[in-house]
């Protein structure tokens, strides 16, 4: 499993050099960010990561050597699919968010096949593995990079996934478009709804430390929870996997209202 990390920084590499000769700009930020993370990772911690990781995994989520070393396997995978998904997006385009996500999902299920754990529990596991690899290859420790990452970066992403839609719709303000308030009323709309999530979010948080957020985070969790671990892991899934991704699917069928509407005026005019 240690040699892992080193497909994964090949592979970010590789899809760092897709992305900048087919001039996506943005895309090859975020896999140049990729190399540098696990760059640094191997730099700081070299190829004897699996016992540290096991170790973090007991330690905060309680998994044993039969959970622990098929969760790592599926987050270095997942880990790693992230990476050629990215260098297929030149072609794939919208496709290989939809790939990625499936492909994580199927990482999760093979975890449950490998472990004593059920379906739900599996990809739960595989994203607990994730912020173990990301915890040790940035140097954090494992509460600091959950805060910094499930609270203050994905509450963040909803309001950027917004802006395509609220921006391509006010370009059409300015011309004599049919109907041209509609788009921008929903995307706008739309954009509030996330920016007032993300601010509530952040204010609830930001006075305290990382590791004050963090542990009233997860407190909050069980209390939603009802305390037990399967109505934990389903919380947890729930709010940092499937409510992030259906909010996502609505930014993008939002974009795609607002630039096909776009386009059909233009055509029109």
């Amino acid at each position: 499993m240690n040699v892992l990390i080193v497909v994964n920084f090949i592979t970010a590499i590789i899809a760092f050099l897709t992305l900048t000769w087919k001039r996506h700009p943005l895309m090859a930020l975020v896999a140049m960010c990729c190399i540098l993370l696990y760059g640094y990772g191997l730099w700081n911690v070299g190829l004897n990561i699996d016992g540290r990781l096991c170790q973090m995994l007991h330690a905060e989520e309680c998994y044993g050597k039969e959970v622990a070393y098929p969760a790592l396997m599926g987050g270095w995978s997942a880990l790693m699919l992230s990476n050629v998904c990215l260098a297929l997006y030149p072609w794939l385009k919208r496709w290989a968010v939809v790939l990625w996500m499936l492909l994580v999902i199927v990482s999760g299920l093979a975890v449950s096949m490998f472990s004593p754990l059920n379906a739900i529990e599996g990809l739960y596991a595989v994203c607990c593995a994730i912020m173990c690899e990301m915890t040790i290859m940035s140097g954090l420790s494992y509460l600091e990079f959950t805060v910094l990452g499930n609270i203050y970066l994905q509450s963040l992403l909803p309001t950027l996934f917004a802006l395509p839609a609220l921006w391509v719709s006010v370009r059409s303000l300015g011309r004599e478009y049919q109907h041209k308030y509609l788009p921008l009323l929903l995307s706008g709309i739309w954009f509030v709804l996330n920016l007032s999530m993300t601010i509530a979010v952040w204010s609830h948080y930001i006075h305290l430390s990382l590791e004050e957020a963090g542990r009233l985070c997860v407190g909050e969790l069980k209390d939603l929870s009802g305390h037990t671990w399967s109505g934990y892991v389903t919380v947890n899934i729930l709010i940092f996997f499937i409510a992030f991704l259906i909010d996502a699917i609505i930014s993008w069928l939002l974009y795609r209202y607002a630039k096909h509407h776009l386009q059909r005026q233009e055509r029109k005019s």
